[in-house]
């Protein structure tokens, strides 16, 4: 969808589509020699469209996704538990966890996606 400074942001219309794509980025990372070791972080929300000709998204939920991969480690995608509840068991996870994100008010459980 667009750069931002070091990192990318990207929507995808649903969010097993998201985690597929982020579990295919770090399979493929991990099969360089030299790769950086990316964070990505995954969030279903309210968007809506802002920007020339609606290209960009805007809204709270924007901002929850983007701490959300901003507190991810390296190598690790972190998804919010909001985000599976339409995905199912489609992928492996660790227990989820509680998390205080910067500029939001209540914090979001999360959990991180084995993808190895």
């Amino acid at each position: 969808m667009k750069k931002t400074g070091d990192g990318f942001f990207a929507s995808f219309e649903n969010p097993k589509a998201a985690i597929d794509a982020a579990v295919a980025i770090q399979r493929a990372l991990s099969e360089e020699i030299v790769a950086p070791d990316v964070r990505i972080g995954v969030h279903t929300g309210e968007a809506f469209r802002t920007g020339a000709e609606g290209a960009d998204y805007g809204g709270q939920d924007v901002h929850v996704a983007a701490r959300v991969g901003a507190i991810a480690g390296a190598a690790e995608i972190l998804v919010s538990t909001k985000t599976l509840a339409d995905v199912g068991a489609a992928f492996r996870l660790s227990e989820p966890r509680e998390e205080a994100l910067r500029g939001i008010a209540q914090p979001v459980d999360v959990v991180s996606v084995y993808w190895d």
